[in-house]
């Protein structure tokens, strides 16, 4: 998401420039850089594990294969930038523009980085982090502050058209559960068995993301959807609480918009140091995967009865997270594109 407002913000300041998208094969980023009007090629690319299994020996092969496949795209389109956010299609391509003589700008996004930035970092001519805590793992000499990279349509949705496209009463209270475009399972599951504990007075509003459909229920005042596309800037207007994994770019554009979040990170990820970043700096209500259904739902139905609550938490996201990011990566980005 940050790279595609990236893209929408260059090309009004550039009119005459063009993007090429390289990434995986996964049907929802295809089908998002499409949705932008983003030429978009596929390469193969394997997981990067830190760990022994089985898999590796299959992912190294993809990898060889994402590097020959970056090597003839990249020779072909000759591009004049590289700008990566991370992901398992980014090193090859990497050090494919790194032979070609070609800059690599590298943005970080959580606080932790991946294995994939740590290893794009040294090929990398710059390098963009959100957050100040984010500098230490690069080298100081190439290494920016942004701030969050928000696109800019997040920022007018119409909390009138969420209630008129579900014909809910626009006097219910709103939450809204985001299990990511790859859906969340546990997090699903704990929402499912936290809907008898809630009143039938608040809508539940679901995204369980794609192929993770829940079983069908009767409960008053619950939506479910597999996806979100152009409308979750609506979703997000209407919604009183926001439910969703420690993802950056989610969190990010809910900070913009100073929403009231409870975080649920995926254990045993770069999510939980997400989540601990803004739980310490009072920005987000932080629970775990296997909390018990009632506590769950207690949490929620506290927050909704607290107004001051809500906005002390939504202000304080805000501020850990301003939305600064785009004004300040799009000149360091431009300098390539002009030279």
């Amino acid at each position: 998401m940050p790279l595609l407002a990236l893209a929408k913000t260059l090309a009004r300041e550039l009119p005459v420039c063009e993007f090429l998208w390289l990434g995986s094969s996964l049907p929802l980023e295809r089908k998002l850089v499409a949705h932008a009007g983003i030429a978009y090629r596929a390469i193969p690319s394997g997981k990067l594990r830190r760990y022994v299994a089985w898999e590796n020996v299959m992912d190294i092969a993809c990898v060889i294969g994402g590097f020959f496949s970056a090597v003839a795209l990249i020779s072909r389109y000759r591009p004049k930038l590289m700008v990566t956010a991370g992901g398992f299609s980014g090193p090859p391509v990497a050090l494919a523009c790194w032979l070609f003589h070609i800059p690599v700008h590298v943005h970080q996004q959580d606080v932790i980085p991946g294995l994939a930035n740590r290893l794009m970092a040294p090929f990398a001519a710059s390098v963009s982090v959100t957050v100040a805590a984010s500098q230490r793992y690069f080298s100081p000499r190439k290494t920016t502050v942004t701030g969050a990279v928000v696109r800019a349509d997040v920022l007018y949705g119409d909390a009138s058209r969420f209630f008129r496209s579900l014909g809910i009463d626009t006097r219910k209270p709103v939450v809204i559960v985001l299990g990511g475009g790859q859906g969340a399972i546990a997090l699903n599951r704990l929402v499912e068995q936290s809907l008898v504990y809630m009143s039938p007075d608040v809508h539940i509003a679901h995204v369980t993301g794609y192929g993770k459909r829940l079983t069908p229920t009767r409960r008053r005042g619950y939506t479910q959807k597999e996806f979100v596309g152009a409308d979750l800037p609506d979703w997000y207007a209407a919604a009183d609480i926001v439910v969703t994994r420690a993802g950056f770019a989610t969190l990010a554009e809910l900070a913009a918009l100073r929403k009231t979040v409870v975080v649920v990170p995926m254990p045993r990820s770069h999510q939980e140091a997400n989540a601990a970043y803004f739980a310490d700096r009072q920005g987000v209500r932080v629970l775990a995967e296997t909390a018990d259904p009632k506590i769950f739902a207690e949490n929620i139905t506290n927050l909704l009865a607290d107004a001051q609550a809500r906005k002390r938490l939504g202000d304080a996201l805000y501020t850990s997270l301003p939305p600064s990011g785009l004004a300040a990566l799009t000149p360091l980005i431009l300098s390539y594109a002009k030279r």
